[in-house]
């Protein structure tokens, strides 16, 4: 949407979180982005868990992690300024190590005003994050930019891809 002017003036987007949701019972595809590291490992075996049982045969789900992939200083930057529907949003911020497995981001959105937002975020590299897919039931590969690829298997076992 961000490259395009045209689905930019037609779609509003709206908040919504992954717990508050209500999924459909059959999905097309699924695109995680930027979130996971919001979900703590049992809550996102969940998540995936639930996907898998409602994603159409061959269906994909494409993961983005959210850089860092390990607990480093992210220095404060701005992110995006974009107008999208009748509202222009507006993302800056950083983050600092807060352990071993995690980073705290101070995160600036500005929404036609300015409004502040702090949330800790587990950190996910790629290879923990193909693991625990592949634990939880999908075919999982990487690809570029930080674009996580899962099949669920069954749809691989059935010949359906």
């Amino acid at each position: 949407m961000a490259g395009d002017d045209d689905l930019r003036r037609r779609v509003t987007v709206h908040a919504a979180d992954a717990e508050g949701m209500t999924l459909p019972v059959r999905l097309g595809g699924v695109l995680a982005m930027n979130m996971i590291g919001h979900l703590a490992p049992e809550r996102r075996r969940q998540l995936w868990a639930d996907l898998r049982s409602r994603l159409a045969p061959s269906a994909p789900l494409l993961v983005t992690l959210q850089p860092p992939a390990e607990p480093v200083t992210v220095p404060d930057t701005v992110f995006t300024s974009v107008p999208v529907g009748r509202h222009v949003y507006r993302g800056s911020g950083g983050a600092r190590p807060a352990g071993p497995d995690s980073v705290v981001w101070t995160v600036r959105y500005e929404v036609l005003d300015e409004n502040g937002t702090r949330h800790r975020e587990i950190v996910v590299s790629e290879p923990a994050l193909l693991a625990e897919l592949t634990a939880t039931g999908y075919t999982a590969t990487a690809g570029d930019m930080g674009v996580v690829v899962a099949i669920p298997s069954s749809a691989r076992r059935a010949g359906q891809l």
